[in-house]
């Protein structure tokens, strides 16, 4: 950055440009530039299976700077271009998305000053912190009611998955247990994959990190039955981005123990940071011991709560 002004961006990207006018600083001053694309392809893919669920329609790249400009003396410019999700018919409202540590902090267009030109949005400002970022985009709802974690979603930061429990008979009293996680716009593989199973139950979407490691909890009246070359008993999924599931199967026995729970409890929960409850089925999988492999019988003998439910005491 230079005291005379000059104008920054990138070779292979000149639609993304950092503007510094004359006397912005006092002299010359290094600054590095980062720029994070967008997952469009996967976006993309999200917005057409599930369009309800998005709020961000339109978003740009992500430009990260470092630098020690403690305040700048002038107002400087950044130029961003949108990537588009999908054709919305809907009345768009501008956002901007200031950065810092990887979270997200989303502003209106009267909170911020940034205007539209042509197929670009420029925002000014006097103060752009060292390691901060910024982006804009467009929302079709008022900025804050969007999820903060869909714009971290929008540069794969975070990945939304959901659940599901499917069971296989293999005896009277042995079945085993399959339980998915995936990232949801791989739900229809998913689905196809194991549809000649008894599906228990499904979780509402949440939101996971590559390498996070799930938590399951087995209790009530199934027990882990543990195979003669197994040396350990794995309660864990760890969801990554690259398969389209992620499984954890292991075979069960019927408790016959008097005075047992009569459900089978799975109880899922994330394995570090708030580890925060996800999801909770209860079922009773020894029911499905002769009847026909449809979803609809094996959804009536199982009652589920969500992550919302686990904020209220409502009872199961």
């Amino acid at each position: 950055m230079k005291p005379e002004g000059n104008t920054l961006s990138f070779k292979e990207n000149r639609g993304v440009s950092l503007k510094i006018p004359s006397q912005a600083v006092d002299r010359i001053q290094p600054i590095t530039m980062e720029l994070n694309n967008v997952d469009k392809v996967a976006m993309k893919l999200r917005h057409k299976l599930y369009p309800e669920k998005f709020k961000l329609q339109k978003i740009s790249q992500r430009l990260i700077i470092e630098h020690d400009v403690a305040e700048f003396n002038k107002e400087i410019s950044v130029k961003l271009d949108l990537e588009t999700f999908r054709e919305n018919s809907d009345p768009l409202e501008p956002v901007a998305i200031l950065w810092n540590e990887g979270e997200p902090t989303i502003k209106s267009q009267a909170e911020c000053h940034f205007r539209r030109e042509d197929k670009h949005f420029v925002m000014t400002m006097k103060n752009f912190p060292n390691k901060s970022g910024l982006s804009v985009g467009l929302v079709n709802v008022p900025p804050g009611e969007v999820n903060h974690e869909e714009a971290k979603l929008a540069y794969a930061d975070v990945f939304m998955c959901k659940l599901t429990i499917h069971v296989r008979i293999i005896k009277p009293q042995v079945a085993q247990m399959y339980i998915n996680c995936f990232m949801i716009e791989n739900e229809p593989f998913v689905m196809n994959q194991y549809q000649s199973l008894c599906l228990i139950g499904s979780s509402e979407d949440f939101y996971l990190k590559n390498f996070q490691r799930i938590r399951v909890h087995l209790s009530g009246n199934s027990l882990r039955k543990k195979l003669p070359k197994q040396k350990v008993l794995n309660s864990f999924i760890v969801f990554t981005n690259q398969p389209k599931e992620n499984c954890l199967s292991f075979v069960v026995e019927k408790n016959t123990r008097l005075g047992g729970c009569p459900n089978t409890i799975l109880e899922f929960s994330l394995d570090s940071g708030s580890k925060r409850k996800i999801h909770r089925q209860e079922f009773d999988p020894w029911m499905l011991v002769g009847m026909p492999k449809d979803k609809g019988s094996a959804f009536k003998l199982s009652r589920g709560q969500t992550s919302d439910d686990f904020k209220s005491n409502k009872p199961l």
